[in-house]
C-alpha cells in the first residue's frame, strides 16, 4: 500500500519512504513497532504521518534536551499540540480531540515522581521512543533512567509503543524482542531497514594532529571556503581547545558540548542552523539525532568511544544533498583515547584499517555478517567509500 503525506507541505502528493509507509500501516492496525533505518531518512516522520491521521496523546522520549527542543519545533511547526506539565491547567488544553497532543520528554522527567499524576492526567495513549539504543548504551550505569523504559508495560500497561534508532544492534534488537514479546507479543512488528546512509562519503585518513589541522585548512575551512560542517572530539577539554585553535586560524566556529548550559547551547545551534557559525566543533552531544540538512561534511577528528557513536556522527551529513565524512586516526589513538570498552576499541581498529567496503564493514560489525550481502558500494546504489573508489 502507497501512503501519501497528510502533513508535510512540501511532500504533498509524494509517496513515503517503503519502510516508513510499512511502519505507518502497522501503527494503524494498532501495532507495536520497533523501526531500524539509517541516520537521516525520516525516522520522525513515521509518528508525524501517524499522529496526522489518528489524533492521539503523544509522549516523546528523547535523550538530549537538544535534540527535544528540534524535535518540539518540527512538531509545532505542523500545527500539533503541545502541552506543557508544568502548567497546572494544562489539562484544558486537551479538550479538541481533532488535533493530537504530544509532551517531549527526557526518561528521567519521565520517571520522575514529581510528574506522575500529571503525565496520568495526560492520558497518553502513544509513547515514541527516539534514539532507542540509548536504553543498551547509557541504561546500565551513565543514566540508569533509560534502563526504566524496559518496564514501559509496568507503567503504562495499554499504551502503543513506537522504538526508533538507527544503530540498535543485532544484540540490543534480541534484548528487545524478548522484553515486547512478553509485553505486546500479539502486537509487535519489526521494520528493520539496516545500512549506512547512501548519500555519505566516507574517507579513513591516517594523519598526526597537526596533519589534520592541515587537511582541514586546506581542503574545508581554508580561506575564502564558504562551508557548513561539524567537527567531532572525544572530549569536552578537547573541543574547547580545538575550536579555540581554528579561532586563531580565522576560522568562523563555536564548540558546543553536553557541559554548556540549555540557554548557551539553544543560541550555539541556532546560530549554526542560521549560517553565522559556519564551523561546530562537537564532542557527540551534536551527534545523535540532531537535523540539519545544510551540513556539507562531518570530520571525526579522532575515533570516538564506538562504532555506534561513529554512525550516529556520521549520519549528520548529507541530508540534503550528497556530504563528506572524514574520520581521521593515526596508531596512538588507539592507546591514548578512552573507548566503551576494549571489545569497541578493537572493533574501531577493525574498521579504521580494513581494506573492505566501509559501509559492508560497518553494517556487519552491528548486525553481523548475516545483515549484508553486498561487497561494495555500487550495489548499494550509494556515494563511494574510500575502499571502493
Amino acid at each position: 500500500m502507497t501512503i501519501q503525506s497528510v502533513l508535510l507541505p512540501s511532500a504533498k502528493g509524494t509517496a513515503l519512504r517503503p519502510f516508513q509507509a510499512r511502519a505507518v500501516n502497522a501503527l494503524l492496525k494498532g501495532c507495536n513497532v520497533v523501526c531500524v533505518a539509517p541516520t537521516g531518512t525520516g525516522k520522525s516522520r513515521i509518528y508525524q504521518e501517524y499522529l496526522g491521521r489518528k489524533p492521539k496523546r503523544a509522549i516523546i522520549v528523547t535523550p538530549l534536551n537538544s535534540l527535544g527542543g528540534q524535535i518540539e519545533r518540527q512538531m509545532c511547526a505542523l500545527a500539533f499540540r503541545q502541552v506543557d506539565i508544568r502548567d497546572s491547567g494544562f489539562v484544558t488544553s486537551l479538550t479538541d480531540t481533532e488535533v493530537s497532543s504530544f509532551l517531549v520528554l527526557t526518561p528521567e522527567r519521565l520517571f520522575h515522581e514529581a510528574n506522575q499524576s500529571r503525565i496520568a492526567a495526560f492520558e497518553p495513549e502513544l509513547i515514541i521512543i527516539d534514539e532507542a539504543h540509548c536504553i543498551f548504551d547509557w541504561g546500565k550505569s551513565f543514566r540508569p533512567q533509560f534502563s526504566e523504559l524496559l518496564r514501559l508495560h509496568d507503567w503504562f500497561p495499554t499504551i502503543q509503543s513506537l522504538w526508533l534508532s538507527a544503530t540498535l544492534t543485532r544484540e540490543n534488537l534480541v534484548q528487545l524482542r524478548a522484553y515486547l514479546e512478553s509485553s505486546f507479543a500479539n502486537t509487535l512488528e519489526f521494520e528493520l531497514t539496516l545500512g549506512i546512509s547512501d548519500q555519505i562519503e566516507l574517507s579513513f585518513v591516517n594523519l598526526n594532529w597537526q596533519a589534520r589541522l592541515n587537511f582541514l585548512k586546506n581542503h574545508l575551512i581554508g580561506a575564502n571556503k564558504k562551508t557548513c560542517g561539524i567537527i567531532f572530539s572525544s572530549s569536552r577539554l578537547k573541543v574547547e581547545a580545538l575550536a579555540q585553535r581554528l579561532k586563531l586560524s580565522g576560522v568562523n566556529c563555536q564548540f558546543f558540548h553536553a557541559g554548556m548550559s540549555i540557554e548557551e547551547k539553544a543560541s550555539v545551534l541556532k546560530r549554526f542552523s542560521s549560517g553565522d557559525i559556519e564551523v561546530l566543533v562537537s564532542t557527540v552531544a551534536f551527534g545523535m539525532g540532531m537535523d540539519f540538512s545544510g551540513i556539507e561534511w562531518v570530520v571525526l577528528f579522532e575515533p570516538l568511544h564506538s562504532i555506534a557513536s561513529t554512525v550516529q556522527a556520521l549520519g549528520r551529513s548529507g541530508r540534503a544533498n550528497i556530504g563528506r565524512a572524514f574520520c581521521f586516526f593515526e596508531e596512538s589513538d588507539w592507546l591514548s583515547h578512552r573507548f566503551e570498552s576494549e571489545n569497541e576499541r578493537c572493533r574501531l581498529v577493525r574498521l579504521y584499517t580494513s581494506f573492505q567496503c566501509r559501509r559492508v564493514h560497518l553494517m556487519r560489525e552491528l548486525w553481523g555478517a548475516e545483515s549484508v550481502k553486498y561487497s561494495h558500494c555500487r550495489d548499494f546504489h550509494s556515494a563511494f567509500c574510500d575502499n571502493c573508489k
